[in-house]
């Protein structure tokens, strides 16, 4: 088995964090998320996503996070928004022009454009990673509840 390969060091997005501008990540998260509704998405956007974003630890945003930047900022692309490109990141080749189609790691809809009922096509690994976070966002609050002791109950004691 081969090792996989150093991740390269993370470097700041600083082109990303200029066009937050005056405002406080929480703020600009709002903005994303209210961005995000104007057309269609839906992504859990918050201060810590922005941050980071801004630090470098998301190289390459998500399919729908990208959906969204275009529309924030349009006509820049993820390269002018500080990000790097899919492939470098996804360890994906590039097409050349005469090369045959590269097959994707797995089959499912692909994003596209979103048809004028609203509904559009979702990309399998967004859908995961919501799926994903809905299972860790669920978990604690039936651990809490398991564990809490309930009200108007005395105490137990170890042995009775």
């Amino acid at each position: 088995m081969t090792p996989l390969p150093e991740p390269p060091p993370t470097r700041p997005n600083t082109a990303f964090r200029r066009l937050r501008g005056q405002l406080s990540p929480s703020e600009f998260a709002a903005s994303v998320r209210r961005a995000a509704r104007e057309i269609g998405e839906q992504v859990s956007c918050d201060a810590r996503y922005i941050g980071r974003v801004e630090s470098g630890a998301i190289r390459c945003p998500n399919y729908a996070y990208e959906r969204v930047f275009r529309h924030m900022f349009p006509g820049r692309t993820l390269t002018d928004l500080g990000f790097a490109s899919r492939e470098s990141v996804r360890g994906h080749q590039a097409r050349g022009p005469a090369g045959p189609p590269v097959p994707g790691p797995f089959p499912g809809p692909r994003p596209g454009p979103r048809d004028p009922q609203g509904k559009g096509s979702v990309d399998i690994f967004e859908e995961s990673e919501l799926l994903r976070r809905s299972f860790m966002a669920g978990g604690a609050a039936p651990a809490a509840v398991a564990a809490a002791p309930r009200a108007g109950t005395p105490p137990r004691r170890a042995g009775r």
